[in-house]
């Protein structure tokens, strides 16, 4: 490997930070970015000091320390070692990121209090999340199986400059690993309790030598479920997962690199129950409803429900990933072509009670395709002003068609005409939407959504090296995007020849079709300072924005009128600093958002959810990672997040059934109040002991832990409580460190917290909740066997 090579593969800033131990035998920005695992070190040599991973957060490698961004990444093995087997469970070790996932396909991703607001088809995250570089439009294809995964990122605040529209939060970069040119793989199984069974295996080898390597795993997981329906007597909630993934990395000379990555996945889940949780017990979940008593209330488990069925869920997936690498003097150039397509299904019984009254059902499909061109220099070629000049431009494109069939059943009554009759005449002094109105409704109301969306952009980016210690960055990316949306609302009776009328078309069916195109220009400033070899400050300032959309569940053609992009504007401060010997890392990053247009969803007087730019809000908030080697053996990390989240210019209708001489809504002036589904603070701490024997096997003990602040619903209602969750885990691998066997416990304390759910607008939202609770405690043991090189 030459100099120059090694100068192209490493920032400036990583040469100058303590030693590096690098595996392999090459660091070009393209063996780099598929090679970056976290440092170990070569077989029979003892690592010193704490390990970097490398990123390609800023599209060339770099040390997570040397990147100034507020950003945590995690290799396979820390994944493997804490159970994290989906997106989702991210949310356990990284700071500042919640992921709620109430049901498939409607997973909501925050980071720093940025997300998504409501379920519907045009409605985008404000986290992106990429696979191998290539961004998941859908948030249900997004919560992806973790397995054969090299590297996960997590960058938090806008990064609007390289990776465009709905990074307004920040980014979610999963790279997975990438074939060899020797043979390579794993098996692994893993049983548990819940009848938990889980089986990944991998294998890699080259195909022609030193020209063609291929890499196919496998996933498999099986849960029984921890809910059981009181009304049927069948165990709920049990999921079934399989995908497969397949990879060909093809290297014609040292300069050109071409990769490919396809991939199906397929997640069903039997039964979606919910749990209706009451800070009284006894308390019914309803006050006064349309739907008929008993109303429920929190049962003695409460993992159960008494639901008249079920529910159903689940999703299919398949895409691909072609990257074409030409590496030259003056840096690589890169061509990225994706697609991605999904279809999902969604059943649910919505009030929770053992009479048919209220169900939600759900199909959707949607197929998107991007493609990217960009140049990033080498950090030492013909265009890099003497090695002070790294930047990189690019354009980008993204396409996306989706379909999505959203139905609401409903059976229900006035309050003052229960119990309910369809056959009785309609009471003129009340009726569901006032006088005149029926008193009861037995109908379907359809929601067929259509989106077609295109999103061109171009963005460069350019750091310069002012001194040895001193660098600026700029950067700027335009983006133009246009939406076409459809809707045809509809309601047809449940019983033949019955009436159609439905609560949520008061004015009956319609159809309609819209168009918006939104421009917007996002920059991104840096300042980097290095007062001592192994400390990097940094300030800057970056721009994001969420795309704006439409409701898919307006009740009238003109709630279908599109809400604008939501922009932010982040100042930060960091610091990374490695201290005594690298035997403690210390990374710390403090940040004020300013938001503008806001999307906040909702609930309409006909009880739709509707999303519109009513809001300004600002976020402070403080991050800190920490890392420790105190012993040999002894490793221990931590981090915390605390986020002061607020409104700034906000009000809401709120619904209050208790009102009796009109519509039951009033104003809820929600100005310098707290904003919703954001703890006011997490944290995580872990702790692992390793002890080597003189065979050269290894023992490990270890524990992590989480906690977690309580959250909020949109009107202050309590959503979540804070809670504490810890696992615990004891490990061996043999001497050549080709078999390794763990025994773990998952919420050892068996804390009772939930992961999705909230308030429902028209029930007792003060003192009850309907909750997604979390698994009890389980135990298992998992077997890893790896061969190979």
């Amino acid at each position: 490997m030459t100099m120059r090579q090694l100068k192209g593969g490493l920032s400036r800033s990583i040469r100058r930070s303590a030693p590096i131990i690098l595996i392999g035998s090459a660091l070009s920005p393209m063996a780099a970015a598929r090679t970056a695992n976290p440092v170990a070190a070569e077989p029979g040599q003892e690592m010193q000091g704490i390990a970097d991973i490398v990123v390609t957060a800023e599209r060339r490698a770099g040390s997570v320390q040397a990147t100034p961004i507020a950003i945590s990444a995690f290799g396979g093995d820390k994944l493997e070692s804490q159970g994290i087997v989906t997106v989702e469970g991210l949310s356990r070790i990284a700071p500042s990121l919640q992921i709620y996932s109430e049901q498939i396909n409607n997973e909501e991703y925050i980071i720093r209090g940025i997300g998504k607001s409501n379920e519907d088809l045009t409605t985008d995250s404000g986290v992106a999340v990429n696979i191998n570089d290539a961004y998941i439009a859908q948030s249900g294809e997004a919560n992806a199986a973790l397995f054969d995964i090299e590297r996960v990122e997590v960058l938090r605040g806008p990064q609007g400059t390289l990776y465009g529209k709905n990074a307004v939060g920040g980014v979610i970069n999963i790279i997975t690993r990438k074939p060899t040119d020797h043979l390579d793989g794993y098996v692994l199984a893993e049983l548990g309790g819940l009848g938990r069974r889980q089986f990944e295996a991998a294998v890699s080898a080259p195909v022609v030598e030193d020209k063609l390597s291929a890499r196919i795993a496998g996933f498999s997981l099986h849960t029984d479920g921890a809910y059981r329906n009181l009304t049927t007597g069948n165990r709920a909630n049990g999921v079934d997962s399989q995908a497969l993934r397949g990879s060909l990395l093809f290297t014609p000379s040292d300069d050109w690199e071409v990769s490919l990555t396809v991939d199906y996945s397929k997640v069903d889940q039997d039964g979606v129950l919910k749990s209706a949780i009451v800070d009284v017990p006894g308390t019914p979940l309803i006050v006064r409803d349309f739907f008929e008593p008993p109303y429920p209330t929190q049962e003695e488990n409460i993992r159960s429900g008494r639901s008249e069925t079920e529910g159903e869920q689940g999703i299919r997936q398949w895409g691909g990933v072609l990257r074409i690498d030409r590496k030259a003097d003056a840096g690589t150039i890169s061509f990225l072509s994706a697609y991605r397509g999904e279809r999902s299904y969604n059943v649910e019984d919505v009030d929770r009670t053992a009479a048919l009254q209220n169900n939600f059902m759900a199909q959707q499909k949607t197929w998107a395709t991007s493609q990217e061109l960009r140049f990033v220099s080498d950090d030492a070629g013909p265009l890099s002003a003497g090695g002070k000049l790294h930047w990189s431009a690019g354009l980008y494109w993204f396409h996306e068609q989706g379909w999505r069939d959203q139905q609401i059943f409903l059976y229900g009554c006035t309050p003052g005409s229960q119990p309910c009759d369809p056959g009785n005449p309609d009471n003129p002094d009340d009726g569901l939407i006032g006088p005149g109105s029926p008193d009861h409704q037995n109908s379907t109301a359809s929601f067929l959504q259509r989106i077609n969306t295109d999103s061109l952009a171009a963005f460069g980016e350019v750091k310069y090296d002012i001194t040895d210690r001193l660098s600026a960055t700029a950067g700027l990316r335009y983006t133009s995007e246009n939406k076409k949306f459809g809707l045809d609302a509809s309601s047809v009776a449940n019983v033949p020849g019955g009436d159609p009328f439905t609560l949520f078309l008061p004015n009956g069916d319609f159809q309609t079709a819209r168009s918006k195109t939104w421009h917007s220009l996002t920059p991104k400033f840096v300042l980097e300072f290095e007062p001592a070899r192994d400390i990097h400050t940094y300030a800057s300032y970056a721009r994001g924005f969420k795309s704006g959309g439409f409701n898919g569940q307006a009740g009238t053609a003109a709630d279908t009128e599109p809400f604008d992009p939501e922009i932010a504007d982040n100042f930060e401060v960091g610091i990374k600093a490695d201290l005594f010997n690298r035997r403690l890392r210390l990374n710390a990053a403090a940040f004020y958002i300013k938001f503008n247009d806001l999307q906040v969803t909702g609930v309409n007087q006909q009880g739709l959810v509707i999303t519109n730019n009513a809001a300004d809000a600002q976020i402070k908030g403080f991050e800190l990672e920490g890392w420790a080697q105190p012993l040999p053996g002894l490793s221990i990390n931590g981090s915390l997040s605390l986020l002061d989240a607020t409104f700034t210019d906000y009000a809401i209708e709120a619904f209050d059934p208790s009102i009796t001489d009109g519509p039951p809504f009033y104003i809820l002036d929600l100005n310098g109040e707290r904003m919703p589904n954001i703890p006011k603070y997490t944290a995580t701490l872990g702790v692992q002991y390793e002890y080597k024997f003189a065979d050269g096997s290894k023992m490990r003990l270890g524990a992590d832990a989480t906690f977690k602040g309580n959250t909020v619903t949109n009107e202050l209602t309590l959503r979540a409580n804070s809670y504490a969750v810890v696992d615990a885990r004891v490990g061996w691998t043999s001497p050549n460190g080709r078999w390794d066997i763990s025994g773990w416990v998952r919420n050892l304390t068996n804390e009772v917290y939930y992961t999705g759910g909230g308030a429902i607008p028209d029930y007792n939202k003060q003192t009850t909740r309907v909750g997604l609770v979390s698994d009890p405690r389980t135990a298992g043991v998992t077997l890893k066997v790896a061969f190979g090189e």
